[in-house]
């Protein structure tokens, strides 16, 4: 619990840290096995506050990677991820979490965000580009 409250205020090395002493106290814990393969992949996650409180650190990193594909650009990227389709690369992170994560409160929302993504929006500005249903 205290790597989900650290993880939610973008506290990432201290959720990592709580993750790992999890996995080392508690190996057989079921917590401890959802974490412990996803080490790695979560501590590459660079977060946001997260819309809903979302108990399960796997399926809110996968909500953030859906978000960070299908938001408008109020952020500049440290890539150029331009090439890179956005709706597609959003449903991707969502469907994960919803195969993942069936019938939780993360799968509810991430069908929510799928259907916002799908519906679409457009860039700010005359010449913004547009995506989903609006395009």
């Amino acid at each position: 619990m205290l790597g989900s409250i650290a993880f939610e205020e973008n506290k990432i090395d201290c959720a990592l840290d709580s993750w790992r002493e999890l996995s080392i106290k508690y190996p057989n814990s079921e917590q401890a096995k959802m974490v412990k393969d996803r080490i790695n992949e979560l501590s590459e996650i660079v977060g946001e506050s997260a819309k809903e409180s979302i108990k399960n650190a796997v399926a809110l990193s996968y909500l953030r990677h859906g978000d960070f594909w299908s938001k408008r650009k109020d952020d500049i990227f440290k890539i150029d991820s331009s090439w890179i389709p956005k709706v597609e690369t959003a449903m991707k992170w969502y469907d994960k979490v919803i195969s993942e994560f069936p019938k939780s409160n993360a799968s509810r929302v991430a069908y929510q965000d799928k259907m916002r993504t799908l519906l679409g929006w457009e860039d700010p500005g005359k010449y913004g580009d547009k995506y989903g249903i609006e395009k």
